[in-house]
């Protein structure tokens, strides 16, 4: 009667039965001494490296909870909204979303790798994070509990779940699995880009429109210290209350050239914090534009398409020269893919610059914090980084699909010819849509960076790849 190998996340050599046999037998002689059954198990490569892979997966497992106890029961000092039964809930509920999923998938690989049992390990994420949604919504200060948040942790320690149980197939892919994954990698990056692209373009809401000039955020919060000469939008008067033709600023504002704002003022004293100088509300107090103050800064937003998808807003910092008060000021903003410019000029000198728009700043819609496109080195490093990281699986599986047969067939050849196609729709098909500004050299850099090295990374993989199994035994 054979021994019954225990579930431990993959397939393991339960099936072969030169390894089952070797658990049931007694000692055996090698070399002229005896070695037992426990012993010769140890040697086993592939007992081995089911334990190694379960090391590392309880590894994960463990760092992971502790990553999602501090990002989630420690006390915040931000006014959060009560506990509700929304599924996206906020402003930046889609961003919430997404970093929700990608906060619980470590730890549902991490228990896969470990061995645990699905059923147990799908109810002990969910147990988990409603747990932490209650305790959000009634004990932790600062924080809000929502139904939304549940589902999101749950699909995502659910996906990560999934993803190890197949790790092996994933990292180790036969030619028809490297072809599937592939693809499927490659539409996701033609989605994602379509997708930021359509986050990127101007969006206003054609309803009645407010104008707020010199006016604080909210109860409690710093005016402009100063008082507004001129104000205009695209050319029109803009007033400190309802616009008389609303309609006429929407199409300026969603016109594909975009809407100039322009602020004559004339500042008092020192600014002591951040501080609006000229914002257009609409009826249900969204923002439509805003052009803002900080002390050595100037910040300027439209409404786009991430607040239809509930994503971080995309908002322009530049740095400005203090101005010799009382100084009189001119700010001004225009927001029209592919570029955004700002500016401003006083007595103490004059500032201006010209911000490019594309989807490969991508990255700032889903950060856990707000993000300034300012237009410096380190953010074209950052857009870089993002494209790098794209596309690097997609080099990794199609060099999969190549390198694990004999000789390149006429099929294998014409997926190269389909993934490099996709790789070229998604910089043209949503970008040239919406009016993205042409990819940069350095973004081209990125993606081809990450082709390459997802390609050289398959090579070294593939020429150790042997027979003998690997530490995620099929």
């Amino acid at each position: 009667m054979s021994e019954e190998i225990p579930y431990v996340g993959f397939r393991l050599m339960s099936a072969n039965k030169q390894t089952a046999d070797r658990n049931n037998r007694g000692p055996v002689k090698r070399s002229g001494h005896e070695t037992s059954a426990i012993e010769e198990r140890v040697r086993d490569p592939a007992w081995s490296g089911a334990q190694s892979r379960a090391l590392i997966g309880r590894a994960l497992s463990i760092l992971s909870a502790a990553v999602i106890a501090i990002a989630t029961i420690t006390p915040s000092g931000e006014m959060r909204i009560p506990g509700s039964l929304c599924l996206i809930c906020g402003e930046v509920g889609g961003t919430d979303a997404v970093l929700n999923l990608l906060l619980y998938l470590p730890l549902g690989l991490g228990l896969a790798m470990s061995g645990v049992r699905p059923r147990r390990a799908i109810s002990g994420m969910i147990a988990m994070t409603a747990t932490i949604e209650l305790l959000q919504w009634a004990v932790i200060p600062g924080r809000d509990g929502a139904l939304g948040d549940v589902l999101t942790n749950s699909i995502g320690g659910g996906v990560g779940f999934l993803l190890g149980v197949h790790l092996q197939s994933i990292l180790f892919p036969s030619v028809s699995t490297a072809r599937r994954l592939a693809g499927t990698w490659l539409c996701l990056w033609v989605a994602i880009q379509t997708l930021a692209s359509y986050a990127f373009h101007p969006s206003p809401t054609d309803a009645k429109y407010y104008g707020q000039l010199l006016r604080p955020l909210g109860d409690g919060e710093l005016a402009y210290p100063g008082h507004v000469l001129r104000a205009t939008l695209a050319g029109v008067l803009l007033p400190d209350w309802d616009l008389k033709d609303s309609h006429r600023a929407y199409l300026s504002l969603a016109a594909p050239e975009g809407a100039a704002i322009d602020v004559h003022l004339i500042s008092d004293r020192p600014i002591a914090g951040r501080t609006p100088i000229a914002r257009v509300l609409d009826e249900r107090q969204q923002e439509e534009f805003m052009l803002m103050a900080e002390p050595g800064n100037l910040l300027f937003s439209v409404r786009t398409g991430a607040a239809d998808l509930r994503l971080r807003p995309l908002t322009f910092r530049m740095p400005t020269p203090a101005p010799a008060l009382p100084d009189t000021q001119q700010v001004y903003g225009r927001y029209g893919p592919p570029y955004a410019m700002m500016g401003e000029q006083s007595r103490a000198g004059s500032a201006q610059r010209r911000f490019r728009i594309t989807p490969a700043s991508a990255w700032r819609l889903i950060t856990p914090v707000y993000t300034y496109a300012d237009g410096s080195p380190l953010a074209n490093v950052a857009d870089t980084a993002w494209l790098f990281l794209l596309l690097a699986p997609a080099g990794y599986w199609l060099t999969w699909h190549m390198t694990a047969r004999v000789m390149p067939r006429p099929g294998s050849l014409a997926t190269i010819g389909v993934g490099a196609a996709l790789v070229g729709l998604g910089f043209a098909a949503g970008p040239v849509w919406f009016h993205m500004a042409v990819p940069s050299w350095w973004e081209v850099l990125g993606a081809t960076g990450g082709v390459a090295a997802g390609t050289l990374f398959a090579r070294v993989l593939v020429d150790r790849h042997s027979p003998v199994p690997s530490p995620f035994p099929e």
